[in-house]
């Protein structure tokens, strides 16, 4: 009669159903070990704020560091590298390199379009910083679709263009 061996395996294997929860697992046992909590709107999110900010973001078996200082960055990168067999590639994420740019120029065509204001000239900054709005004693109104308007400069705003926070919040 033969004889049987087994081994029993105390991690587990690439490619089984439970792999990736054992490896997130790991991964957010060391995380917490190092100070980090995960985000309470994203588990695959750790932040640490003890003295700055830096951030930790996983994506299956991918991470990106990031944070307010080159030094933390660097500091959390070797952390992490003293635990887990990893390589830095620094720009090169999920198969990217680079960067990523979005343009929503069509879109800001269209809204000027929509509000007919096609023909406006561009300028450097949509409001002074000193200028300052006052109640006006005519007694006509204008009929604008000025909260339209504003809505969606705010989704602007938000999406893309920061730059335009400060004036569209004034004229709100």
């Amino acid at each position: 009669m033969k004889e049987q061996c087994f081994a029993r395996f105390l991690k587990a294997i690439y490619g089984l159903k439970q792999a990736s929860r054992v490896w997130n697992e790991t991964f957010d046992d060391f995380m917490c070990s190092i100070e980090f909590q995960a985000s309470g709107f994203d588990p695959c999110l750790y932040i640490n704020i003890i003295k700055n900010c830096v951030l930790v973001l996983v994506y299956v078996d991918n991470v990106l560091v990031t944070g307010s200082s080159l030094e933390l960055i660097a500091r959390t990168k070797n952390d992490l590298k003293i635990r887990f067999e990893m390589n830095d590639s620094a720009s090169f994420l999920n198969g990217a390199d680079g960067s990523v740019t979005m343009c929503q120029r069509r879109y800001v065509d269209d809204i000027f379009k929509r509000f007919g204001m096609d023909d406006c000239k561009a300028i450097a900054s949509p409001v002074d910083m000193s200028s300052r709005l006052v109640s006006s004693d005519a007694t006509t109104k204008v009929s604008a679709p000025f909260r339209e308007a504003v809505g969606t400069l705010m989704h602007l705003t938000t999406a893309t263009r920061p730059d335009i926070a400060y004036a569209v919040s004034y004229v709100s």
